[in-house]
């Protein structure tokens, strides 16, 4: 069992806010600002294919999992979101391709 202290002393409240980065608006977002990459991997990877899309580095970070969220549904799969960009499990190039520029995203295909 645990002794609850009393007195443990810290800042229970700050009127300085945090230094969080602030997070974007949905009404601010806009797609055609962003160009995005898609390409396929397969190195490193145990041998599967899997399908990348690149986000640039100062894509908001609030948006990568909803934007991953609408992409793995479209094409039936699923992923995960990592510092690279977002992974989509299987080759989806030309799906991934066809939906990030249905939705706004001027995309291009990357690599070989």
């Amino acid at each position: 069992m645990t002794k609850l202290r009393k007195n443990q002393g810290g800042i229970v409240y700050s009127t300085f806010g945090s230094q969080q980065e602030p997070e974007s608006d949905p009404e601010t977002f806009h797609p055609q600002d962003w160009e995005l990459g898609v390409r396929r991997e397969k190195k490193g990877r145990a041998g599967k294919t899997v399908t990348l899309v690149i986000l640039p580095e100062t894509f908001p970070g609030n948006q990568a999992p909803d934007l991953s969220q609408q992409i793995k549904k479209h094409c039936g799969t699923g992923g995960s979101v990592t510092p690279q960009g977002i992974v989509i499990q299987g080759d989806f190039v030309d799906k991934a391709l066809e939906f990030l520029k249905k939705i706004g995203y001027p995309a291009k295909k990357v690599g070989g």
